[in-house]
């Protein structure tokens, strides 16, 4: 498909275009529309529309979105099902983007892209950003080969001098380490994502981060830090912030002290939690907290308590938070310590709490622990699931595993109004943890018990249930 500039005078009517039936679809719609439904699909299938009809030929080049994906240009060879690169694409890219040197407005510009070649994916960015770019999305992959790029990655130093980007998204998987310019001025953005990429050279993340007076949300997934003994993330605008597995130097920390943060998510390997701290979140509103042990791992009771130890300290960071998430990888964690009602911290502020839980015995006795911990609780959220633990602690002589009954006569559930379960079974252990709630809970308006497909078994659990204590007389208990 040959791709022409369009002429000088802008196409208005769209009315020819019609189905295979001779009935028109969309011919007749705003322009403004047409255009709108166009921005949404890959660049390749909006040039596409071109053959539509005469009036359509140049209706692609005024869409302000360009997305490129060259799997979509991937040769598929059916006998190995492999994949192999299509030098059209790279030819189609360089073609739009020729166009879109006439333009005179680029909203956003995606490009994911295997096997890449710096020096046309600068040249494409420096075309972008000077039609004053908002949004700009790059997926870098080197999957030539296992071996990684023999020099560092360069980005053109206007994605990093721009007045008008809003949003940046940069991935760069298998790649050597990133090349940052010695300054930064980003005065618009507002949201950064940094997925799988390597910083190198003393001050170069500190730098990055410094370098966003209005940032509101930071996501940084996968990376890895050298050369850097402290990174703080200190900046005040920031509102969300999402830290997936960020891999550091023994000898280095990471600091997260946002004291006006609202969301906040934390996903960490229990080795590298050592370097990680989490200060006093006042205005934390919801945060997730996920903690992984290696798996198929074996931890020593000095090893697990000194893990257990960084768990206590990263918690007491999000002791004020009002909504809390734990999924059955925390649960685990916390499953193992020998005086956990005594080593939680305190969650004063907590209105709600979601939990991802084994159908086992110190699962629960943990979800009790933290019903004790936080007093001003009034919405629970569990999710009963069935898989093998991974990781495992080996016991000292004589040391077994606690298989007490719940039981905790101090608890106070003054708060809590609504209990929502999960994926139900009826087994003696979760029959005995809703005996512990209808008993305690005295404000609670409403059990629910969902994804109950077995009658039968909803018909025995309901009926085992209604003989329950009841703290509260106005509870209702539904099993969907």
């Amino acid at each position: 498909m040959e791709l022409t500039s369009p002429p000088i005078k802008r196409q208005k009517v769209l009315h020819d275009a019609e189905n295979v039936n001779g009935n028109d679809c969309i011919g007749f719609l705003p322009e403004s529309v047409v255009l709108n439904i166009l921005s949404y699909l890959p660049t390749k299938f909006v040039v596409q529309t071109s053959v539509v009809s005469k009036d359509w030929r140049y209706l692609w080049t005024f869409i302000p979105r360009l997305d490129f994906d060259d799997e979509l240009f991937r040769i598929h060879r059916k006998k190995n099902k492999k994949q192999i690169e299509n030098p059209k694409f790279v030819d189609f890219v360089s073609k739009v983007m020729k166009v879109q040197d006439q333009a005179r407005y680029v909203e956003r510009f995606r490009l994911r892209w295997s096997h890449f070649d710096m020096s046309l994916v600068n040249n494409w960015i420096n075309v972008s950003v000077g039609k004053n770019l908002k949004e700009l999305d790059l997926d870098l992959r080197n999957n030539a080969s296992v071996v990684k790029l023999p020099y560092a990655i360069g980005l053109p130093l206007c994605m990093f001098n721009s007045d008008s980007l809003v949003a940046l998204k940069l991935k760069l998987f298998n790649c050597e380490l990133i090349v940052l310019p010695t300054s930064i001025c980003l005065n618009k953005l507002k949201k950064l994502h940094l997925e799988g990429v390597r910083f190198s050279g003393d001050g170069a993340i500190q730098r990055l981060l410094s370098g966003y007076p209005i940032l509101e949300t930071l996501e940084m997934v996968g990376c890895q830090i050298y050369d850097q003994k402290v990174v703080e993330i200190t900046l005040p605008s920031l509102r969300n912030l999402c830290v997936r597995h960020i891999y550091l130097p023994r000898n280095s920390v990471i600091k997260i002290s946002n004291l006006d943060l609202l969301f906040f998510k934390y996903t960490v390997m229990e080795c590298n939690m050592k370097n990680n701290f989490i200060y006093s979140l006042s205005s934390l509103i919801n945060a997730y907290f996920e903690v992984h042990l290696q798996p198929c791992g074996s931890y020593s009771r000095k090893r697990y308590n000194e893990c257990f130890t960084n768990v206590r300290r990263l918690l007491s960071g999000l002791s004020s938070v009002r909504s809390l998430t734990l999924p059955e990888s925390t649960l685990q964690m916390l499953s193992l310590d020998q005086n956990l009602l005594e080593s939680l911290p305190c969650f004063y502020n907590l209105r709600k709490l979601m939990l991802t839980s084994l159908r086992k015995r110190d699962y629960f006795q943990v979800i009790a622990y933290l019903l004790q911990s936080s007093p001003s609780l009034e919405s629970l959220v569990i999710a009963l699931e069935e898989q093998p633990r991974i990781g495992a602690v080996i016991m000292e002589d004589g040391q077994e595993v606690p298989t007490e009954l719940l039981c905790l006569e101090g608890l106070v559930l003054n708060h809590l109004k609504e209990v929502t379960i999960s994926r139900l079974w009826g087994i003696e252990v979760e029959l005995e943890f809703l005996k512990l709630i209808l008993r305690k809970a005295s404000a609670l308006q409403k059990l629910i018990i969902n994804e109950m497909n077995d009658s039968k078994k909803r018909t025995e659990i309901c009926w085992k249930m209604a003989m329950f204590e009841k703290a509260s007389a106005s509870c209702t208990i539904s099993l969907l």
